[in-house]
């Protein structure tokens, strides 16, 4: 299959929604997803190493809040299925409040359980 990209700013990741082209996500509610977005994550990174297309691996932050525990344990499942398929060098973690805080400083941790990262 032969694909053509037009880009008329030259960078594949440019401009002010540079964020929507560059955005891969860590999370995924199945095996097969989380096996796309571990590969998305792999070729636009070789992509970027080859051809400088404006790649900003700066991570994201899912918010589990207080008083939800299954969103916590789904959370958790998460993490485990993520360590069966993730890049041993970005794996999927779950973090304190603190360490939300320490991330994006202006998130309101005070009603925040933890944070898959």
């Amino acid at each position: 299959v032969g694909v053509t990209l037009l880009e008329k700013a030259g960078q594949l990741c440019a401009g002010a929604t540079w964020h929507a082209a560059g955005l891969v996500t860590r999370f995924g509610g199945s095996p097969k997803i989380k096996k796309v977005h571990v590969r998305a994550l792999r070729e636009m990174t070789a992509l970027h190493e080859a051809h400088d297309i404006g790649l900003h691996i700066t991570g994201s932050i899912r918010l589990i809040e207080k008083g939800n525990p299954d969103r916590l344990t789904e959370a958790k499942q998460h993490v485990a299925m993520a360590a069966l398929y993730d890049d041993p060098g970005l794996p999927t973690t779950l973090i304190t409040p603190e360490e939300v805080a320490a991330l994006h400083p202006l998130v309101d941790t005070s009603g925040v359980e933890a944070g898959g990262f």
